[in-house]
């Protein structure tokens, strides 16, 4: 037992250096035009268990997962198992303004996690995933008729990749019965990549094409809360409740910018190397949940982030508060019936409804999706969790751009048995 509890150790730490090694390759495989504002696109902070049942979870607890929405909720975990989870990321997209319309097709990364018991009353979880994922390609032609008479054909040149990730620890206790409390230790790591291109013709020779080059590289820590209490309505049924909360938190990074002319041979014209700060919001969310243990569960949360009272990244970035809505229910035929293997998946569904934190064009957009899932038993109490998102973001309003989604999750969550004592020698 000692020795597989280390081997499924080792696993999960190499995948968890694995994350880090290769954070940055990720987001070549991410694409959203929207994510030239601010500090890119939120990535949902739940694991592919919640993402069926539209990412609520706040007020959520079961023995089957890890709850990385909600620390205080790492104690509905078992004393004597060890959980190793893992997910992976493939999204579809369809972007489109009122005259052109791309797509791209992506896959990374979700989150790598364990968690295990310290004591009959403290829990703790390791956890490294994308807080945030930059990708963009775009190019604006030049409308003007007086530069288009003058100087000609110029377009503008925008692509960005990059993104923030966090590494967290998490712990959780028991402080009476039902009541829990908890508190996450989160890094801040990783960078953005910026470039800004303008491009002129090349039989105007008045005028040389200019290129900026901008990177930013955070590392910061920081700290969220959380607090879990679990009521029994009787001896099956539950009714569970949530509170998250996270400060207000100044981020420091670096920040290198090089612009360049297009000349023979190319020109420095501008070089910065400088600190910069950013803001990440207060943060405040609560739910609840109610259900029969093994059987089925009803989720539902409410967030609230105060955007408006943080610093943009960038100059461009005008921030708003948010407002999240997210709600799933998930059902267990029959946990216990071996005849039938369908008896014991467990089937999910959801819904959200997400404020995006910037403004495009001046314009609120928002971000609404509907969700399923599904989780198959796979040995003993690991589970193989699968997630379906199917959603909108954004606007055509202004020339904005609008995005389709389809978001395909796998994880895996693997269960074994923490340093039991044996029975005989």
């Amino acid at each position: 037992m000692f020795k597989r509890t280390l081997r499924t150790s080792f696993l999960i730490l190499f995948g968890v250096f694995s994350l880090i090694a290769n954070a940055q390759e990720y987001s070549k495989n991410f694409y959203s035009p929207n994510t030239i504002y601010g500090i890119g696109q939120l990535s949902l902070p739940g694991f592919s268990n919640t993402r069926g049942m539209g990412d609520a979870g706040i007020g959520l607890r079961s023995r089957f997962m890890i709850n990385h929405l909600n620390p205080a909720a790492l104690t509905a975990q078992d004393t004597t198992t060890f959980i190793v989870d893992f997910g992976i990321e493939s999204n579809n997209i369809y972007a489109s303004t009122s005259s052109k319309n791309t797509s791209f097709n992506g896959f990374s990364v979700d989150h790598i996690s364990m968690a295990f018991p310290i004591s009959k009353r403290l829990f703790t979880a390791l956890t490294f995933q994308p807080m945030t994922q930059v990708g963009y390609r775009v190019t604006i032609d030049e409308t003007d008729p007086k530069v288009l008479a003058n100087i000609g054909n110029v377009s503008y040149e925008y692509n960005g990749k990059g993104g923030i990730n966090i590494g967290q620890i998490g712990l959780g206790a028991k402080i009476i019965e039902g009541l829990s409390v908890g508190a996450n230790l989160n890094l801040y790591f990783g960078s953005i990549d910026r470039n800004y291109n303008t491009v002129f013709p090349a039989t105007n020779s008045l005028y040389l094409s200019t290129s900026t080059a901008s990177k930013v590289m955070v590392s910061n820590f920081g700290f969220s809360t959380g607090v879990s209490y679990a009521h029994k309505i009787s001896k099956e049924k539950f009714l569970n409740f949530g509170l998250i909360y996270q400060p207000k938190l100044n981020i420091s990074a670096k920040y290198d910018e090089l612009t360049t002319v297009t000349s023979n041979p190319t020109d420095t014209i501008k070089y910065l190397n400088k600190d910069v700060s950013f803001g990440i919001p207060t943060r405040i969310g609560i739910g609840a949940s109610y259900g029969k243990t093994d059987r089925y569960a009803f989720s539902f949360d409410y967030e609230f982030a105060q955007w408006n009272k943080v610093t943009p990244l960038d100059k461009m970035s005008e921030y708003v508060n948010t407002n999240s809505v997210r709600a799933g229910f998930e059902i267990t035929p029959n946990i216990l019936d071996f005849r039938n293997y369908f008896n014991r998946v467990t089937y999910r569904v959801g819904l959200r409804y997400n404020d995006v934190y910037y403004k495009v064009k001046g314009n609120k957009t928002n971000d609404i999706a509907v969700t399923a899932g599904f989780a198959f038993p796979i040995k003993g109490l690991s589970y193989l969790n699968t997630s379906f998102e199917f959603g909108k973001r954004g606007t055509k309003v202004d020339g904005s751009v609008k995005e389709n989604y389809f978001t395909f999750t796998v994880g895996v969550s693997l269960f074994d048995r923490w340093f039991l004592k044996p029975m005989f020698d």
